[in-house]
């Protein structure tokens, strides 16, 4: 094995000093010269038409500055990744569509005078009929209609997910869909419309699926809301500007995409808006978007003065973009050896009130049935809903980890159903090198199988759990888990500049939200010239000045912005050994870099250092030495009738084996052991990526047992704070000692530096493993989560019923 300069050394974080000596700026830090601070008024209602808005009370209120409806914005939708249908703000005949959704907004010299007028504008509804239930807003009878004019949204299509009002399901806003086989052959290309390629591949699916030796009955899958719980909630600051154009800090994950995203919604050119993305206070994914920018931007239009908005936590919960709630239907046949034969999948994921970035999570969520396991005959149908609640967003994962649960469960019922062991169904049916996935593509970077055995091996999976102690009962649980890497449709830059100084600053738009970025990114330049981590500076904060890229999310960010900037090094080298070609009288190719020399290779003491490449002051008569990188990844997209085609980039993997207990008596689930393995290519930083699973084993085990956001009758949320939402703490994770984390896989052919993500798929295979001991535990099936105490001890009180009832028959 090559030996590397700083590539999978524990170099210390680029950030780390300025977190932990308070230097480091964050929106929230951020208070220009006289600053307002803004609150924005939220339906009571979940549906309903605006009748009238009076603002006249709240605008009286000393120290209110300025008040904005949706009169003082755009007329027409103009929010929305992928499906243009939500206003900044609504205003008189419009529709509000969920309990928080934006009706006015309020600038004050303070948050409580802002809060105070805001409870003084008086707004009058016509309320509607209303659906909080995906399955019921499906439903063809369904009296409310969240959207009547879905068709005239504007929308763009990627990746073969189609934007649809179905005629029989108007809350049906996109669907996605999936149709394999290895068993026959259908061209959907030969049909004259997709229906009628459906209705042919289901008849022969359905006729392989018969042929199977174990049919599991259909298994339904119910999945809450959950929040991100992310530190920082929901800020920006807004500051207009002389030209007309507007200055913004915001806590998102990316520059460009509140750029793009605003100049669409206010119809300027993304040259009006300069922004900043300082610090972020966690991600997650639920910082794609952050709802408050565009109010803050018209109170800032409106009063010629910046405006800050902070959302509270309770706002953050009720209206800051959560995970979305989701059902899933899975039905599966067997061969009698294991291996599987058909798998069905429907699901309905809850868009809430608008689709945000629906789109994206159903397109990548359905990946999940087909990244770790064999699909000989696969076909899934997935539907967006319109629902009257809040409107959802990505959630570390895009919604893989539903589907990643949906398939582990099954796969230990089917076992049991076989008499195999639950290691021995997984190990017959991993992708293997060579194989085709569910989505037809060949495998050719997948560590699954390394993942399965290595957890395996770890927990003992074969041999018994613990045996019981008092009211507590022991079991193993073992899960996979996959996040796929596509997004060819763009790509992004990055910058290298050569200081005359012996120093290196690098320009990307990485954002920074903890998860290490801006660490590893400056790695790879330390690694291409073997200089160290101290000399290099880096730059990611400034819309203006930094390259372009679309945004970090998707595992995206450490495989595309570093090949950027490898790209960029290679640039930046061949201008240093251009440029010092010419002072040493000698050809280009007779030179060499290493640290901050270039030498001859014939003649490795002669040498100058970087800074002669400049004159006194940092003039340089070729300029500025700048390496650029362009970094574009070439893939094909997918057929849309069927989903077959290449388009994924890489699979991150993971797997997980646990030992959980459960207390009979109180329903309590504590963690006992836990050991993760994970495929991310060459891990180029390990500490940071033991942090990112270690943090992703909490979360997925607040997922599994604690975490739901819940609302009443009318889709208010009613448990909006840490106080009545359990999150893990550290009394919830087993000590140290009892957790391992380790790396599998090989080094990735096109990644940078061998590398994949690691970020999202930290936390997918999760939830599974603990759903799957928690189960072998209790001895009692539990298919929805969270896995609470309560539902805990009702699975365990029917399946004493169930027992007895055997008994007396």
């Amino acid at each position: 094995m090559a030996e590397y300069y700083s590539i999978g050394k524990g170099e210390t974080r680029k950030d780390a000093l300025l977190k932990v000596t308070g230097q480091a700026v964050y929106t929230t830090d951020v208070h220009p010269k006289g600053m307002l601070y803004g609150k924005i008024l939220g339906s009571p209602i979940p549906h309903g038409i605006i009748k009238s808005i009076d603002t006249s009370e709240a605008e009286k209120l000393p120290g209110v500055i300025c008040v904005v409806t949706g009169e003082d914005g755009p007329d027409r939708p103009t929010i929305g990744g992928y499906l243009t249908d939500r206003f900044i703000m609504n205003s008189v005949g419009r529709k509000v569509r969920y309990v928080g959704d934006f009706v006015a907004a309020v600038a004050a010299l303070d948050e409580q005078i802002a809060e105070a007028a805001c409870k003084l504008i008086k707004v009058e509804y016509e309320p509607l009929p209303y659906v909080l239930d995906v399955e019921e807003a499906f439903d063809e009878n369904c009296p409310a209609v969240v959207h009547e004019d879905v068709q005239s949204y504007k929308r763009l299509d990627l990746h073969g997910v189609a934007h649809c009002m179905d005629k029989k399901h108007p809350n049906q806003a996109i669907r996605r869909k999936v149709r394999h086989s290895e068993k026959f052959d259908l061209d959907p290309d030969t049909f004259e419309t997709a229906e009628e390629f459906d209705a042919a591949f289901e008849e022969k699916f359905n006729a392989e699926f018969e042929k199977a030796y174990l049919k599991l009955p259909t298994q339904r899958y119910e999945f809450p809301r959950v929040s991100h719980c992310f530190m920082e909630p929901h800020v920006t600051v807004a500051v207009p500007l002389q030209d007309g154009g507007v200055e913004i800090w915001a806590s998102e994950q990316g520059g460009r995409l509140v750029k793009n995203s605003m100049s669409a919604a206010f119809n300027l050119k993304p040259s009006d808006f300069h922004v900043h993305v300082p610090f972020i206070g966690g991600g997650f994914g639920g910082k794609d978007d952050c709802p408050v920018t565009g109010p803050a931007i018209m109170l800032a239009r409106k009063s010629g003065r910046p405006v800050k908005i902070v959302q509270t936590r309770e706002e953050v919960f009720s209206s800051g973009q959560p995970r979305p709630s989701a059902v899933i239907y899975i039905t599966d046949g067997y061969n009698k050896d294991g291996t599987l034969a058909a798998r069905k999948v429907k699901a309905f994921v809850n868009c809430g009130a608008y689709t945000t970035s629906a789109l994206v999570m159903l397109d990548h969520s359905v990946y999940g049935v087909s990244g770790n396991y064999k699909n000989p005959c696969l076909m899934v149908d997935a539907y967006g809903i319109y629902t009257n609640t809040q409107f959802n967003g990505p959630y570390r994962a895009l919604g893989c980890e539903l589907f990643v649960y949906a398939v582990e469960r099954n796969l230990d019922m089917a076992a049991e159903r076989l008499g195999m062991s639950k290691y021995e169904i997984r190990r017959r049916n991993v992708l293997q090198l060579g194989d085709i996935d569910g989505h037809g593509q060949l495998v050719t970077n997948n560590g699954s199988a390394e993942a399965l055995e290595a957890a395996a091996e770890y927990i003992k999976f074969d041999e018994p759990a613990r045996p019981p102690e008092g009211p507590w009962r022991y079991g193993k649980g073992i899960a996979l888990g996959n996040k796929f890497t596509a997004y060819g449709h763009t790509g992004t830059e990055a910058n290298v500049i050569i200081g005359h100084d012996d120093t290196i600053e690098v320009h990307v738009s990485h954002a920074e939200m903890g998860q290490g970025a801006l660490t590893v990114d400056c790695q790879h330049v330390a690694e291409f010239f073997h200089v160290p981590m101290s000399s290099i500076r880096i730059r990611n904060e400034d819309s203006d000045l930094m390259p372009y890229d679309e945004g970090t999310y998707c595992s995206r960010g450490t495989y595309i912005n570093g090949n950027a900037i490898i790209l960029a090094c290679e640039d930046a080298k061949r201008q240093i050994l251009e440029r010092a070609a010419v002072r040493m009288g000698v050809d280009k190719d007779a030179l060499e870099t290493e640290g901050y020399k270039v030498y001859e290779k014939a003649n490795p003491e002669r040498f100058i250092y970087f800074h002669n490449l400049y004159e006194g002051g940092g003039w340089a008569p070729e300029g500025k030495l700048v390496g650029k990188g362009v970094f574009m990844p070439e893939q094909a997209l997918n057929n849309p009738r069927n989903a077959q085609g290449n388009p994924v980039l890489f699979y991150s993997i993971g797997g997980w084996g646990m030992e959980v207990g459960v207390n009979i008596e109180t329903g309590e689930v504590k963690l006992m052991e836990a050991g993760g393995f994970y495929d991310a290519g060459r891990v180029l930083n390990r500490k940071t990526c033991e942090g990112q699973i270690e943090g992703a084993l909490s979360m997925g085990l607040g997922q599994a047992v604690f975490e739901e956001i819940m609302t009443n009758d009318e889709g208010r949320v009613i448990n909006g704070n840490f106080r009545d939402y359990k999150v893990p703490t550290f009394m919830d994770n087993p000590n140290n000692e009892h957790v391992k984390v380790d790396f599998v896989g090989q080094p990735f052919e096109t990644g940078p530096n061998g590398a994949k993500g690691i970020g999202e798929v930290a936390m997918i295979p999760v939830m599974a493993a603990v759903a799957n001991a928690v189960n072998a535990a209790a001895g009692a099936e539990i298919h929805n989560i969270p896995m609470t105490r309560e539902r805990v001890l009702q699975a365990l009180r029917d399946k004493e019923a169930a027992e007895r009832k055997g008994c007396e028959e």
